[in-house]
């Protein structure tokens, strides 16, 4: 396994430990790294900013480097910065939850949320979180205006992944045709929490190309 492959993989246990933090024993176990190698990682990531220790001097927590560095790349099209008094505006309004996700690859990433009067659980798990593209409304969104043959390659590479982790089978989603014939997403069928339904709509690029909703 290479350098970066080990160290993304220690950066995503931790943020998968939440508020309560990671010791160093799990993530040996969980990166099923040897202990010297796992410790080595994380306090090269700990002195670069990338980790930080909790106040009982055990656990780890990711640190505020990754918040700057993420502040940077999501600040680089301006998109949240344009989207959040429009999502300001449709929480105070409908005080609903409303989040905005742009595509990375073969996920969607969620890099705002604006909680109305009524907020809600989400499957993301907050900013940061990432879902595979067919899961949820705004996943939904997006894989509707792509290319047929990007979307099947999408489909293709998620379809363990969806079955698997998020009971979503890619032969129930919803019909694409008509997504794109409305504009836009509403099926309670993609919502992965209990009685909760939603609407997704797409964010085109200069292009054309859907890159968030």
């Amino acid at each position: 396994m290479a350098v970066v492959d080990r160290i993304a993989r220690l950066l995503a246990i931790v943020a998968e430990s939440g508020r309560e933090g990671c010791r160093l024993r799990d993530l040996v176990e969980r990166s099923a790294l040897n202990r010297a190698t796992a410790y080595r990682l994380v306090d090269n990531l700990r002195r670069h900013g990338f980790l930080r220790q909790g106040a009982d001097g055990k656990t780890y927590h990711l640190g505020l480097q990754l918040l700057s560095l993420g502040a940077m790349a999501g600040s680089h099209e301006g998109l949240r910065e344009i989207a959040r008094p429009c999502l300001m505006r449709l929480a105070a309004e409908y005080s609903d939850t409303f989040f905005l996700f742009v595509r990375d690859g073969y996920e969607n990433v969620c890099i705002d949320i604006r909680d109305g009067r009524y907020p809600v659980r989400s499957y993301t798990r907050g900013i940061g979180g990432r879902v595979p593209l067919g899961v949820g409304q705004a996943g939904l969104a997006v894989l509707a205006f792509l290319e047929d043959d990007d979307r099947e390659e999408v489909l293709s590479r998620n379809r363990g992944n969806l079955e698997s982790n998020f009971a979503v089978r890619v032969e129930t989603l919803p019909d694409f045709a008509e997504i794109r014939a409305r504009g836009y997403v509403s099926d309670t069928g993609s919502c992965m929490i209990p009685e909760y339904t939603g609407v997704g709509a797409p964010i085109f690029d200069s292009n054309g190309q859907p890159v968030a909703a």
